[in-house]
């Protein structure tokens, strides 16, 4: 693996997690969880 694909696996992740903490936080205020 190259660094290339290392830093596109990265931001994949990050993305990932900032989606699911965004979707959380949302249903959240909603009132949903």
């Amino acid at each position: 693996m190259n660094l290339d694909e290392l830093i596109k696996y990265i931001i994949w992740i990050a993305f990932f997690i900032m989606a699911s903490a965004g979707l959380y936080f949302l249903l959240k205020q909603i009132g949903v969880v």
